[in-house]
Protein backbone atom coordinates (compact mmCIF):
# COMPACT_ATOMS: atom_id res chain seq x y z
CA UNK A 1 0.00 0.00 0.00
CA UNK A 2 1.16 3.61 -1.09
CA UNK A 3 1.61 6.14 1.04
CA UNK A 4 -0.39 9.09 0.66
CA UNK A 5 2.44 11.81 0.75
CA UNK A 6 3.83 9.89 -2.16
CA UNK A 7 0.88 9.45 -3.68
CA UNK A 8 0.17 11.66 -6.79
CA UNK A 9 -3.38 11.04 -7.10
CA UNK A 10 -4.41 11.55 -3.48
CA UNK A 11 -6.17 15.32 -2.88
CA UNK A 12 -5.63 15.93 0.64
CA UNK A 13 -7.64 18.83 2.56
CA UNK A 14 -4.20 21.23 2.26
CA UNK A 15 -4.10 21.44 -1.54
CA UNK A 16 -7.23 23.70 -0.65
CA UNK A 17 -6.76 25.30 2.39
CA UNK A 18 -3.10 26.29 1.33
CA UNK A 19 -4.29 27.51 -2.49
CA UNK A 20 -7.54 28.36 -1.31
CA UNK A 21 -6.40 32.72 -2.71
CA UNK A 22 -5.76 31.07 -5.73
CA UNK A 23 -8.96 28.87 -6.45
CA UNK A 24 -11.26 30.38 -4.19
CA UNK A 25 -13.67 33.94 -3.63
CA UNK A 26 -14.51 34.88 -0.36
CA UNK A 27 -18.16 35.39 -0.28
CA UNK A 28 -18.68 36.29 3.45
CA UNK A 29 -16.94 36.65 6.53
CA UNK A 30 -18.45 36.32 10.25
CA UNK A 31 -17.96 35.25 13.20
CA UNK A 32 -19.97 32.49 14.84
CA UNK A 33 -18.98 29.81 17.44
CA UNK A 34 -17.75 26.22 18.09
CA UNK A 35 -17.80 24.85 21.72
CA UNK A 36 -18.29 28.01 23.56
CA UNK A 37 -14.90 29.16 21.66
CA UNK A 38 -15.55 32.27 19.00
CA UNK A 39 -14.93 31.55 15.68
CA UNK A 40 -13.91 33.74 12.40
CA UNK A 41 -16.04 32.12 9.60
CA UNK A 42 -14.79 32.26 5.93
CA UNK A 43 -17.26 31.10 3.17
CA UNK A 44 -15.31 30.74 0.17
CA UNK A 45 -16.70 29.76 -3.18
CA UNK A 46 -14.62 27.89 -6.34
CA UNK A 47 -13.73 30.52 -9.00
CA UNK A 48 -14.12 27.77 -11.38
CA UNK A 49 -16.99 25.25 -11.80
CA UNK A 50 -14.63 22.53 -12.33
CA UNK A 51 -12.57 22.51 -9.36
CA UNK A 52 -13.06 19.10 -7.10
CA UNK A 53 -14.15 21.65 -4.02
CA UNK A 54 -17.18 23.51 -4.72
CA UNK A 55 -17.28 25.68 -1.80
CA UNK A 56 -15.83 25.85 1.87
CA UNK A 57 -16.38 27.16 5.32
CA UNK A 58 -13.17 27.66 7.20
CA UNK A 59 -13.74 28.79 11.13
CA UNK A 60 -10.58 30.11 12.76
CA UNK A 61 -10.20 30.78 16.35
CA UNK A 62 -10.24 34.41 17.47
CA UNK A 63 -7.67 34.16 19.81
CA UNK A 64 -4.98 32.32 18.79
CA UNK A 65 -5.79 32.21 14.86
CA UNK A 66 -5.91 28.91 14.58
CA UNK A 67 -7.88 26.42 12.12
CA UNK A 68 -10.76 25.12 13.90
CA UNK A 69 -12.61 23.87 11.41
CA UNK A 70 -13.17 22.83 7.91
CA UNK A 71 -16.30 22.03 6.25
CA UNK A 72 -16.56 21.74 2.25
CA UNK A 73 -18.79 20.30 -0.44
CA UNK A 74 -17.03 18.45 -3.62
CA UNK A 75 -18.58 18.41 -6.80
CA UNK A 76 -20.44 15.52 -6.29
CA UNK A 77 -22.23 17.23 -3.15
CA UNK A 78 -20.48 15.39 -0.36
CA UNK A 79 -20.44 17.74 2.82
CA UNK A 80 -16.99 17.36 4.59
CA UNK A 81 -16.14 18.53 8.13
CA UNK A 82 -12.83 18.17 9.06
CA UNK A 83 -12.11 19.36 13.08
CA UNK A 84 -8.85 20.45 14.22
CA UNK A 85 -7.55 20.48 18.32
CA UNK A 86 -4.53 19.81 20.13
CA UNK A 87 -2.51 21.77 18.05
CA UNK A 88 1.35 21.33 18.71
CA UNK A 89 3.73 24.14 16.89
CA UNK A 90 7.27 22.56 15.80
Amino acid sequence: MEAVSKSKETITPADYLFNFKQNYNLDYDSTDMIDKVKVRRLSLRAKSKDQYVRSMNVYINSSTSQIRRVVYRDLNDNKITLDFSDWKME
